[in-house]
């Protein structure tokens, strides 16, 4: 069970949500009460694994509710400097990290919030933890073509890479 509305001044507009597990059987259920609170700041640090320390100034990480309380808009950070950020007003329940525009050549080898990673099924991120994200450079290539029955180019063709032991992709 979740509820959502734009909080009234002082929080300028601000989020407030609130969730609450609730498990349905054949029995009423009577007087639920969500209490609507702003999102928590939730400060991460970004770690690079690597040969070079490249710029982060086009890293964008985005924190995505599962529980539909950002509406695909959640709090954001474009652009980090030195290696700490913060987002800002993230909702409780279920939250996923999307890592976008890496350096070139570097991949988002992990992606977790109090030692534990968080996964396609999301975590509370509102627990008063961190997150640590690390980018590496170290990243498998992959390379090739895709050709007809008559060994010429394929065109329009789409490529899917899919794990070996077949775990939904990460949200990165």
């Amino acid at each position: 069970l979740v509820a959502r509305k734009n909080g009234p001044p002082p929080t300028g507009g601000t989020v407030m949500a609130a969730v609450q597990p609730v498990t349905v059987g054949d029995k009423v259920i009577d007087g639920i009460v969500l209490t609507l609170a702003p999102g928590r700041d939730v400060p991460g640090t970004v770690r690079i694994e690597g040969d070079s320390e490249p710029s982060l100034g086009s890293l964008m990480i985005l924190a995505n509710s599962l529980d539909g309380l950002n509406n695909g808009m959640g709090p954001q950070v474009r652009g980090v400097s030195g290696s700490q950020f913060t987002l800002k007003g993230v909702a409780p329940g279920r939250t996923t990290i999307a890592v976008n525009n890496q350096p070139p050549n570097y991949y988002v080898k992990s992606v977790q919030y109090e030692g534990q990673e968080v996964t396609p099924g999301g975590a509370d991120l509102t627990t008063g933890g961190s997150l640590a994200i690390v980018l590496s450079d170290k990243g498998a290539r992959l390379t090739g073509r895709v050709v007809d029955a008559a060994g010429k180019a394929a065109t329009r063709a789409n490529i899917a890479l899919f794990s070996a032991d077949n775990q939904p992709s990460r949200f990165y």
